[in-house]
């Protein structure tokens, strides 16, 4: 029910993250909105469950990349937007992600904790992002007092 109330109100989907509400609320408020026919081109590196490829509603062309084809097809199964792609790819080898597209936003939450080489990581982001792009990254502050211990 409560699922089905949050999915009303913001049309997104939260499933079992206590903190995805913030980051929702955070990106609605932050993030650049356009247009749908401008053509803008946003990445979530390490999309997880999903819940920020919301952004295809605030004019993106939405790709999210994990290694784990289960969430993708957790996430297709949810999403009833065929337009968002989902690409299977470890993002330790982003280099490696073949792409013709430069994106405008590129999001990594909660993801580059997990990666011991997150200056490639990093590095790699920039080499997909376009000339004026924005990356967004988010890291988890366990001992901060906005901490949901």
């Amino acid at each position: 029910m409560m699922k089905k109330i949050f999915f009303y109100f913001f049309g997104v989907i939260f499933n079992g993250d206590n903190c995805v509400y913030d980051r929702y609320k955070w990106l609605k408020k932050y993030l650049p909105k356009f247009n749908l026919n401008e053509g803008k081109e946003l990445l979530d590196i390490g999309c997880g469950n999903g819940w920020a490829l919301f952004a295809v509603k605030f004019g993106y062309n939405v790709t999210g990349v994990s290694f784990d084809q289960k969430d993708l097809s957790k996430i297709r199964e949810r999403s009833k937007d065929d337009s968002i792609k989902l690409v299977n790819h470890d993002v330790r080898d982003l280099d490696k992600l073949e792409t013709e597209i430069k994106y405008d936003v590129i999001l990594n939450f909660e993801n580059i904790e997990h990666i011991f080489d997150y200056k490639k990581l990093i590095k790699d982001m920039s080499n997909h992002l376009n000339r004026d792009g924005l990356i967004f990254i988010t890291t988890p502050k366990p001992l901060s007092q906005n901490s949901f211990l």
